[in-house]
């Protein structure tokens, strides 16, 4: 059985789905732009 999520660990996901850094269909305009940057992205939503 999988442990319950934390409200920090369900925010993160939530912030993972809004940015969707993973779609590689999405490499126009502002989605180029947080792609070029997801390092820093992916630092800041981990904490």
């Amino acid at each position: 059985m999988p442990a319950p999520l934390t409200p920090f660990s369900q925010f993160q996901n939530l912030l993972r789905e809004m940015f969707q850094l993973d779609h590689k269909e999405l490499d126009f305009g502002l989605f180029k732009v947080l792609r070029l940057k997801r390092t820093y992205i992916e630092q800041f939503i981990s904490g």
